[in-house]
């Protein structure tokens, strides 16, 4: 109850939606198992034919990892049938037998999230345990009777949950806006005080609080001689101890969602929070992904090759792509800026490995082209002064050479103007 309280609130629940997000919302490739004979085939199944988004859509996989963080572990179910598709009602559905789930003309099954609260662990078998809608329970076996397990660790998994360290913040926010709420509802008109004589008279103090409170906002109050009706009210920055809960409690939320307090909030000084932050960490975001991609090949591909091609050694991996994109104008400009500074150490002629000056500076190295002879810098007048030919000046620049032109380059006669020919007149 309490998770369910937390992945609910306003501030966990948007943190683990953008977690999730982060690993279900990035690119995906399929690769190839390293052996098994219809490996290649099996790829091409789940890629090009679609059967990997048959079995895993992006609200199962979104509610799945945010059941394993928030609880250490996670439930599912892999659905292999489904209803006959010729049952005319749902009624007729339940009463005709189901049928494989075929798609492609291969079973491929659907993932289901479970909600936890029917799971539990026997200490004395040592088992997991799922409880079915009739009351019996069920032993859970990955890979063999549906059912599918996510465990952070064989002991205790429920330790590493996520809800230890977001419990006492989520109840610090509950509470101090409860306060907040009953010090607003009390205190916000003020509170009336009665004083002096007249005070002590039962049958007029009632007959006061009655006319206060049907007075309203423009109202007038007859008061006897020698008494004083006084309004107290809160201060002004009252309020700041209650905001101030509220704020550590979403940050230290945000903190244990995501590792950074910026996804939500823009602080002064450092940018929108768009810019600056608006992802997850990316060291947890890898490796939620790691985690991700092996779970997904032991428990969802392994059975499904298994089931369609006798052999789970073909099943193909699924890598999510979360390493962050380059940018391409901050690459530009250091691709500039590292060209200008070999220009000038190559005119210096200072001995330094171009090599890895390149790959620190980020520039793709060509592998296959380390051994080529570098070419010698060209420059006008070495074609002016008949130093290279034509077509050596063409491949030094990078083109190709041209039938004919393997001869030196010869200075055209100067062209006569009006003004030589009225002078030698």
């Amino acid at each position: 109850d309490l998770s369910i309280a937390i992945m609910g609130s306003p501030r966990a629940g948007a943190d683990l939606r953008t977690r999730a997000l982060a690993i279900s919302g990035a690119a995906i490739r399929f690769d190839r198992a390293p052996r098994g004979r219809r490996a290649r085939t099996a790829v091409k199944a789940i890629d090009a034919d679609e059967d990997w988004f048959y079995m895993v859509s992006e609200q199962e996989q979104n509610q799945l990892q945010k059941w394993f963080w928030m609880m250490g572990l996670a439930l599912a179910r892999l659905d292999w049938w489904e209803d006959n598709p010729i049952a005319a009602t749902p009624e007729a559905a339940q009463r005709m037998p189901k049928v494989a789930r075929i798609r492609n003309g291969r079973n491929v099954p659907t993932l289901k999230t479970w909600n936890p609260r029917c799971l539990r662990y026997d200490w004395q078998e040592r088992v997991w345990k799922v409880r079915l809608d009739g009351g019996e329970e069920e032993i859970i076996k990955n890979g063999l009777n549906g059912w599918i397990l996510w465990l952070s660790t064989d002991s205790r998994p429920w330790l590493n949950g996520l809800w230890r360290g977001l419990a006492p913040m989520y109840l610090l926010i509950k509470f101090a806006l409860d306060d907040w709420r009953r010090q607003s509802e009390k205190f916000a008109r003020g509170v009336a005080v009665f004083t002096g004589p007249a005070a002590h008279d039962d049958d007029f103090r009632i007959k006061l609080v009655d006319d206060w409170r049907r007075a309203g906002t423009n109202g007038a109050i007859y008061l006897p001689e020698d008494t004083k009706l006084e309004i107290f009210e809160l201060k002004a920055d009252n309020w700041t101890t209650f905001e101030a809960q509220v704020r550590l409690g979403q940050t230290s939320i945000t903190i244990t969602a995501l590792g950074a307090n910026m996804p939500t909030e823009a602080q002064a000084g450092v940018g929108t929070g768009a810019n600056v932050q608006s992802e997850v960490r990316q060291d947890i975001k890898s490796g939620d992904a790691r985690a991700w991609e092996t779970f997904a090949h032991e428990n969802i591909t392994r059975p499904w090759a298994l089931a369609n091609y006798l052999s789970a050694d073909v099943a193909p991996w699924v890598s999510v792509l979360v390493e962050p994109a380059n940018d391409e104008g901050k690459f530009a400009t250091a691709a500039k800026e590292a060209a200008l500074a070999m220009q000038n150490l190559e005119d210096l002629q200072v001995p330094y490995n171009r090599i890895e000056f390149m790959q620190r500076a980020g520039i793709p190295v060509d592998e296959s082209r380390i051994a080529e002879p570098r070419r010698a810098k060209l420059l006008e007048w070495h074609v002016r002064n008949q130093v290279v030919t034509l077509n050596q000046a063409l491949q030094a620049l990078g083109y190709d050479p041209i039938p004919g032109r393997d001869v030196y380059y010869v200075a055209p006669a100067p062209t006569k103007t009006i003004t030589d020919i009225e002078n030698a007149a």
